[in-house]
């Protein structure tokens, strides 16, 4: 620096932390913010003050209860105890599910390129272990399983939490110091509760069981998204366990027929590269099509035939590159010269 004061490893995270969440919000992802934001407005509006939907029993929706049906709308659940009665408010409702799936859509694509960054990492994992004399036995039940059965108490611990409001909240001593009665609780059974949670937490909604009070509505509302992303996390774990197992490979030895299989060169001998390829591909992390494409490719730029790549080659290419285009504009000058008629005589 031109102060003479050095730059602190803090201040570097931290700038690229800025730098990162500069990038991370780009004009995709604001316009499904301003999106969102305009989705949850419309629905509060719709649900609450102009009475698009209503209980069976012919009761208006509140403020609150529109946040819940529209939690039950964006995480698919749909338990049908709150619903549109006229042609408006099906036309509404209709319109504002449409526009949900559409945002949904877009989180769907965001989560499949996070996918596919995820798979080329695990990808790299794999091959760093394949060139590694790391030891899977090594690792301890828990470190091998540690993302896994983290999901997994997330998940336990939502459920569990489920279970407990919608069973046992009447007999918490703070609820009743805070004056709610017993008929102001919901009243079901463990086994209900349980019930409850599963149908709702796996966005299955079958309706016969639902929030009876608007505190257990409120509670729904906060827990089911936080719900359904903890079981998502644990499917993401479970395949994540499995993959790992595949990771862990280590050839200690290689057959005959593997050996041929490696020999692209038919020489009799396998090189590094033709091992690389040969372990690439056995285990799927990168397909012969993608190894032939980057020979083609080689092949191209090594306009000498030597097998390497030199400066020759490349002088090799701007060579060509420059003659291509003399060709180019010698075509274009001839057609322009053919279009002319001769002048008389």
């Amino acid at each position: 620096m031109s102060d003479g004061r050095r730059v602190q490893p803090e201040q570097v995270r931290s700038a690229a932390k800025t730098v990162s969440l500069a990038n991370w919000w780009n004009k995709e992802r604001i316009a499904f913010a301003v999106s969102a934001a305009s989705w949850i407005t419309t629905g509060i509006v719709a649900y609450s003050f102009c009475h698009a939907v209503e209980w069976s029993d012919g009761r208006k929706a509140t403020v609150l209860e529109a946040c819940y049906l529209m939690v039950q709308i964006i995480t698919g659940i749909g338990y049908g105890d709150l619903t549109a009665h006229t042609r408006a408010g099906k036309f509404f409702v209709s319109l504002h599910i449409i526009w949900a799936f559409g945002m949904v859509s877009g989180l769907v694509a965001e989560f499949l390129m996070a996918a596919v960054a995820k798979q080329a990492s695990r990808a790299t994992d794999i091959i760093l272990k394949v060139f590694d004399d790391h030891d899977p036995t090594r690792e301890s039940v828990w470190e091998r399983n540690a993302r896994l059965l983290g999901a997994l108490g997330a998940l336990a611990a939502v459920v569990f939490c489920w279970t407990l409001y919608f069973s046992l909240a009447c007999d918490l001593p703070f609820l009743e110091r805070l004056g709610y009665e017993d008929s102001e609780c919901e009243k079901h059974t463990l086994t209900q509760s349980f019930y409850f949670a599963v149908v709702s937490l796996t966005t299955v909604g079958f309706g016969d069981i639902t929030p009876r009070t608007h505190l257990g509505v409120l509670f729904f509302t906060v827990v089911a998204p936080l719900g359904v992303v903890t079981g998502a996390n644990f499917v993401d774990a479970i395949s994540d366990r499995f993959f790992a197992d595949e990771a862990n490979v280590w050839l200690e030895s290689i057959s005959s027929r593997d050996l041929v299989a490696a020999d692209v060169g038919s020489d009799g001998k396998v090189d590094l590269y033709e091992f690389t390829r040969f372990v690439l591909t056995r285990y799927g992390i990168v397909s012969e099509e993608v190894f032939n494409d980057i020979r083609r490719n080689f092949e191209g730029l090594d306009t000498d035939g030597s097998g390497h790549l030199s400066i020759e080659d490349m002088m090799g290419l701007v060579k060509a590159g420059e003659q291509r285009k003399l060709h180019q504009r010698a075509s274009t000058s001839g057609a322009q010269l053919e279009g002319f008629a001769p002048l008389p005589t």
